[in-house]
Formats: C-alpha cells, structure tokens, sequence
C-alpha cells in the first residue's frame, strides 16, 4: 500500500467518508504537514495522518486505533505560538482533543451528579441554610432574651440561691433546646 493517498484513498482506508476527510483538513485535525503535492495533486501522507488523528479524533470515528492496526502516535509537541493561542482561548494548556473531550465528559457527568443529588434531596443550596440557620438563631436569641422579663418577678421574690440558679437554668435550657429542634 502506498504512502500518500488522495482523499478518497485515505477516506476508504479510515473507513469513514471523504467529506468527512475534507472537513478534518479543514478543522486542522489532519494538519497541513501531512499533505504533499505531488505530480500536481495534494496527497496525504498515511503514516503523518493516521498518527495525528489517532490523537485527535472523536473516539465516534476510531473509538481504539490499537485494535486497527494503526500506530499509537506519541503525542506531538504543540508550537509556543499554538500553545499559548490553546491556552489563552480554552486555558487547557495544549491539551489533546481526546484529553479535551475527556475533561468535557468528566465535567458534564459531574454536573449531572450534582443535579441528580440535589434533586434527590442529598445536596441543598448554601442560602437555604443560611437563612434557615438565621432563622434558628434569631429565635434562639428571642428566646434567651425573654427570660429576665418571664421570670424577674418570680426571682425578685425568692432568696435560695439554689433554687433560683434552677429556675435560670431550666428556663435557659429550654430556650437552647429551640438549637436542637431546628
């Protein structure tokens, strides 16, 4: 089989369509390097493009390039200008598109754990328990508040420090236990 095809060629090889050949040329996953005119006519390089796409892509086309027969591309070196054009615009640091899509799926599965868990009831939003543990804490707080004007009377007339320090107790125990209840 010889080393440079031309799309149809090379499509037939991939297994998949020579439209879907063009748009790869166009969108850089097959980059311009493994193209070579030849006698007139652009050919690609076999070699340079299977080991390029096995990196780049979508796992639809070729979910396992081993299994194939290709060659496993060692991952190439991206240029600094590309590189930092990669980083500025997604912040993935010259990631692969298999890595990139890997990150994508991680991150949508993870959005939808935490969809499921707060519907379920696992997972409730932070300003709901803020307001709610305001509202606990200010009845708290009222409770507390109320009890010299409940019980001043009652203590006014009693002289056993041991049966007021009771009273004071109870009646603080009581308002504490609104904490306890939510």
């Amino acid at each position: 089989m010889t080393k440079f095809m031309t799309q149809a060629e090379y499509a037939a090889h991939r297994g998949i369509s020579q439209p879907r050949i063009s748009k790869l040329l166009k969108t850089g996953q097959i980059p311009a390097g493994c193209m070579k005119k030849i006698s007139g006519r652009k050919l690609i390089d076999r070699d340079k493009a299977d080991a390029a796409l096995s990196e780049n892509l979508d796992r639809m086309y070729n979910p396992n390039p081993a299994k194939k027969g290709m060659p496993k591309a060692k991952p190439k070196k991206p240029s600094k200008p590309e590189m930092e054009r990669t980083t500025k615009t997604a912040g993935t640091k010259g990631m692969s598109m298999a890595d990139a899509q890997k990150l994508q799926a991680q991150y949508k599965a993870a959005i939808l754990k935490l969809d499921y868990e707060e519907r379920t009831g696992k997972l409730i939003l932070a300003a709901s328990v803020d307001k709610d543990f305001f509202d606990i804490a200010r009845l708290t707080r009222d409770a507390i508040l109320n009890i010299p004007d409940r019980v001043s009377a009652e203590l006014a007339s009693m002289t056993d420090t041991h049966v007021i320090s009771e009273k004071l107790t109870a009646e603080l125990t009581q308002a504490l236990e609104g904490l306890s209840r939510g």
